[in-house]
């Protein structure tokens, strides 16, 4: 047969049962049949692995040697490691997921302006930039001059920029060095690329299109024959074999391996022939873990010399812990590091996670689906977010939420059951790691015992690492004695134990050896602060007593201990945790301790952090005890006397809002669950504000305006002259809430799902709704109040008489922010203060639980009337003097009319957060800004 290629005529001669192209075509064996530069019979392989003109077998022999290999390495690729954390893999013909099923995309910790478009260009555009800020610093030597350039260097890599994937960086590199955290998912990167290359060489053209869509910008380099290299295995072999770091030594370690995993004799050489013809990737896996400097500078010296010698169209992949790579990562030099998961990427975990579930039949739909959304809603708790940002520890979770009803709700609880996984995998003792049992006999430490060595050894590590971010290291020589004990202090024992532990990966982590020392650490700082704190707990009282003193005794040490005591007292139980919380708060009720001792910011500190053991408790634990409860209402007291502390008590703003966050979650005691969450109040008004008849005067004189607007800005539209008269009315003491609200939002179910208050704290000021979504609260709750029975009089008595729940007129609001007794323009005087309200000057840049700033308050007893939300009114937008006969009070004005705000927010300056202040939206607007108040008033038109 013959076939043209241009103008060039190429003749194929046939053999045997098959065909040899000698122009370049392919081999086929017997019972095969050559289509389109494929063989299609005993083995798929396109054309681009025919294997001819190299010495040793046959073409045919050859090629399905290829074959062989490739299958070889998709098989060891494909496999996820989850045996010793899922059961059922240890089960007979069990389905087990694959790293094809769930891979998600991983990124370098690199972000590139938009406007560069590819890695390429920037890195190009920082060579040119680096080049050019040197030699004009170098010629000119001036420090304008380095100004000048310094700015040109910014303006190379201002406005929006977007995220490197690890696939895009490796596609640019011929040699990529990508390091990693434990379980940050770098040789999982590296098998997913060979697993894919693998597949578009031994696959139909629906798959290989496939495996090449996957691999993304890789896809150019489809023809590199994959390789993978393990270096601690490589290492090991180096030391065997007293070799001195070759070129040769790789491809010998290469063909040990084959030959090792039972491949035909002769792989390795055929691999290799056929990579120095069409090029490979060199996957060359954990330099780390050639375990020491001496090692790993033989492993470099080796490596070094094989890509000077395998050839020009090779590429390189190099995975290490950060520790292993001494310079950090230089994108410039192809040296990244690996980047947590972001949202987007755990939320795509998720989802492969459970579609590959269905599709193995190994859960039903009906299973999946509600599993999916409820592992999604659990990764963006506070508490996971951080475990869920590595690969390694959203793997445990997805696989521990795969296996149970639900993950649990508290972290402490979720933090155990991730150790006891992580523990379990040193639990597998059978097969090669039967020799293990022989080298520490006659001792076998239950694995409970293992635990409390790690525990105390995890609070040891926390107490030398105060002030230090991350977890903390261990030295091979502290383990070893810690696990001796356990061992007839038997050091030899201990080093086998470890040495184990190190090929296990479970709850310590081996980090190499630096300065002729080996590291081991927890993978995570959450499992060194759990595992802490499990240890405190198991402590005696008195101990508890006496380290509660030494963990709390300055603000660096609170801030150190701060996890670790939250989760002791959790794991304490709730009578221990609460008389831990309890010390903390000397024991009392504030208003007795402020009897003699004037209190301290380390006071107010030490009560915040008693109010989060007690949130991390539960408050519910403690129903039934009345003692607890007695402490609870101590722990209380000291939260509401921070709240409204002010800077001259060593409370600043900041101090004071995370105070009032943590009593709601500890059940604010200012508000009554039985009575729609209002405040609690003796006057039996649910803490509505009386403000008596008359006349003040509203917005700002004009003769007083050019002072004000000199001093802090003023809009015209605020002057009047004209004083306003006011009948009676009650107002809300506070903003209301977002639990106030959540009782409507519940009974009702038309509220949209996802407004920014339904994550906010009970005790926030409801927000991001609009003015008819507040008219509908006010209504609802008017009917609600008038029909409960736990309205006591004189509130029943005034709705019952006619009076109504309603948004305040804008003269109402303003009267109950500034009295009427002068025009002043804080509710607490003339002047702003950013300690006595939540504005922009403050800069808590969010808003603040109701009442945080007491000694802002207004004339009438009302409290955030400036600052924290810009409160809606229902009076329409219209201009001075304010006269009753205009209908500002129209609440059946069209849409188009716009609704005066006032207040000011936490976003606002000064002149936005005045009394006199005016502000207009349409009313079916709504901001992350907006709130209200309401007030019990008879309205008029």
């Amino acid at each position: 047969p013959t076939r043209k290629r241009g103008a060039k005529t190429i003749k194929a001669k046939l053999k045997g049962g098959g065909a040899i192209a000698q122009g370049g075509g392919f081999a086929v064996g017997e019972g095969s049949v050559g289509v389109g530069g494929n063989v299609l019979g005993p083995v798929l392989v396109n054309s681009i692995l025919t294997v001819y003109g190299s010495k040793g077998s046959d073409p045919i022999t050859k090629t399905r040697i290829v074959a062989d290999y490739l299958r070889w390495l998709m098989l060891d690729c494909a496999k996820l490691k989850l045996d010793a954390i899922d059961k059922k893999a240890d089960q007979p013909g069990g389905k087990l997921l694959e790293l094809s099923d769930i891979y998600v995309d991983l990124n370098v910790d690199l972000r590139i302006p938009v406007k560069h478009r590819t890695l390429a260009r920037y890195l190009t555009r920082e060579r040119e930039s680096a080049r050019f800020r040197v030699n004009r610093i170098q010629l000119k030597g001036l420090a304008s001059e380095r100004v000048e350039t310094e700015q040109h260097y910014k303006s190379q890599t201002q406005g929006d920029v977007r995220e490197i994937s690890t696939l895009e960086a490796l596609a640019h590199h011929s040699e990529l060095i990508l390091l990693g955290k434990p379980g940050s998912g770098k040789s999982t990167f590296g098998a997913f690329v060979l697993l894919n290359l693998a597949q578009a060489h031994l696959a139909d053209k629906a798959i290989t299109q496939q495996a090449l869509k996957k691999i993304g910008p890789l896809a150019s380099h489809a023809d590199l024959i994959p390789v993978r290299i393990v270096l601690r295995e490589f290492g090991e072999y180096l030391i065997k074999h007293k070799l001195q770091g070759h070129a040769d030594d790789v491809w010998a370690f290469f063909r040990h391996t084959l030959h090792q995993d039972a491949l035909e004799s002769g792989t390795g050489e055929v691999i290799e022939d056929l990579i120095r013809q069409t090029g490979g990737l060199f996957f060359f896996d954990g330099l780390d873990e050639a375990s020491t400097p001496e090692l790993r500078a033989l492993v470099l010296k080796a490596m070094a010399a094989f890509k000077r010698t395998a050839g020009a169209k090779c590429r390189y992949l190099i995975t290490a812990r950060p520790y292993a790579w001494a310079s950090g990562p230089d994108p410039q030099q192809g040296v990244y590091a690996i980047d947590d998961l972001n949202p987007q990427q755990v939320e795509l975990f998720i989802e492969h996670w459970y579609a590959a579930l269905v599709r193995l039949k190994m859960r039903q739909p009906s299973d999946a689906e509600p599993k999916r959304v409820a592992l999604a809603r659990a990764a963006t708790r506070p508490d996971i977010r951080p475990l869920a940002a590595n690969p390694l520890l959203l793997t445990l979770m997805a696989t521990l939420h795969t296996n149970t009803a639900q993950l649990p709700e508290d972290r402490a609880s979720l933090y155990d059951e991730v150790v006891e996984l992580l523990r379990d995998r040193w639990n597998a003792l059978a097969g090669a790691n039967q020799a293990l049992l022989e080298q520490i006999q006659p001792y076998r430490p239950a694995l409970t015992d293992v635990r409390r060595v790690i525990e105390a050894l995890a609070f040891k590590m926390h107490s030398d690492h105060v002030g230090q971010e991350g977890t903390a290291n261990i030295e091979l020589e502290r383990l070893c004695k810690a696990f001796a004990g356990l061992l007839g202090k038997s050091h030899d024992r201990a080093t086998h134990v470890v040495n184990y532990i190190k090929d296990r990966a479970g709850l310590l982590l081996s980090l190499g050896e630096r300065d002729e020392t080996e590291y081991f650490t927890f993978p995570h700082r959450t499992f060194q602060e759990y595992l802490a704190a499990c240890y405190l707990a198991g402590q005696s009282d008195s101990e508890i007593h006496k380290q509660l003193k030494q963990l709390t005794a300055t603000t660096q040490l609170r801030n150190h201990w701060r996890q670790v005591l939250q989760l002791a007292a959790r794991v304490a139980g709730p009578n221990r945790g609460t008389l831990m919380s309890n010390e903390l708060i000397h024991g009392q009720a504030a208003e007795g301790y402020v009897k003699k001792h004037a209190p301290t910011q380390d006071d107010w500190e030490r009560a915040i952090l008693a109010g989060e053991m007690l949130r991390e408790i539960k408050v519910e634990s403690l129903a039934g005890s009345e003692s607890l409860l007695n402490m609870k209402a101590h722990i209380d007291t000291w939260l509401l006397a921070a709240m409204a502390a002010d800077s001259q008590t060593h409370a600043p703003p900041r101090l004071r809002v995370t105070a009032g966050e943590v009593l709601a979650a500890i059940e604010d005691p200012r508000f009554d669950p039985n009575l729609f969450y209002l405040p609690f109040a003796e006057d039996g008004l649910a803490g509505f504000v009386h403000v008596p008849a008359g006349a003040f005067h509203m917005g700002t004189r004009k003769a007083d305006f050019a002072g004000l607007k000199k001093r802090l800005g003023a809009s015209d539209d605020e002057i009047n002259d004209q004083p306003c008269e006011l009948p009676e009315f009650y107002i809300a003491r506070y903003p209301v809430t977002v639990a106030q609200y959540q009782v409507f939002a519940k009974s009702t179910a038309g509220i949209a799902p996802d407004r920014l208050w339904q994550n906010d704290p009970a005790n926030f000021p409801v927000r991001d709704i609009t003015w008819h979504d507040m008219l509908a609260y006010c209504r609802w709750l008017n009917a609600e109040l008038l029909n409960s029975n736990q309205v006591h009089s004189p509130l029943r008595g005034l709705l019952k008489s006619g009076w109504q729940i309603c948004l305040p007129s804008e003269a109402e609001w303003e009267r109950a922010a500034r009295g009427a007794e002068d025009g002043r323009a804080f509710p607490w005087g003339a002047d702003p203060d950013p300690d006595r309200a939540n504005v922009a000057n403050t800069e808590l840049n969010q808003p603040s639980p109701v009442g945080c700033f007491v000694d802002g308050n207004s004339p009438t007893g009302c409290y955030d009337m400036v600052g924290n939300v810009l409160e809606w009114t229902r009076s329409l937008w219209q201009e001075y003097p304010y006269v009753a006969s205009l209908k500002r009070e129209n609440l059946d004005a069209p849409d188009d009319k716009a609704r005066v705000l006032r207040g000011g927010a936490f976003n606002h300056y000064d002149l936005n957060s005045r009394c006199a202040a005016r502000g207009n939206f349409n009313p079916d607007d709504r901001n992350h800004w907006f709130g209200f108040r309401f007030v019990v008033s008879r309205l008029s038109s």
